[in-house]
């Protein structure tokens, strides 16, 4: 991807990890661009903390998001609150989304809980 080169701003500075109220909310959407007259469709998917709305992590593809994305998703937006060597939520957290079937897939359901999510 071209974005891969961009450093994080984790990377330029250290910045402590915040603390969360333990909700993250989750959503996807598709977004149609046109490429000439080829119609295409980008997808992206974020997590916002909804303590201080801030969104720690998104995935972003040119496909259809799956329930591995969304898995992808999970680990990320742990990982960008408690720090990257977080396997578990140090706290319950309640991860509210739609009932899409990228969330419901069994791996995603056992995969959350596993979290802690």
């Amino acid at each position: 991807m071209a974005a891969d080169f961009l450093p994080s701003i984790n990377d330029a500075i250290d910045l402590p990890k915040r603390k969360s109220a333990g909700i993250f909310l989750c959503d996807l959407c598709e977004i149609r661009r046109r490429n000439g007259e080829k119609l295409a469709h980008d997808s992206v998917a974020f997590a916002i903390d909804c303590h201080d709305r801030e969104v720690p992590a998104f995935i972003a593809s040119p496909r259809p998001l799956t329930g591995a994305d969304i898995r992808t998703l999970m680990d990320r937006t742990l990982w960008a609150r408690f720090g990257e060597a977080t396997l578990k939520a140090p706290h319950a957290i309640q991860w509210l989304s739609d009932n899409g079937p990228q969330y419901t897939a069994t791996a995603s359901v056992l995969s959350a809980h596993e979290l802690g999510l």
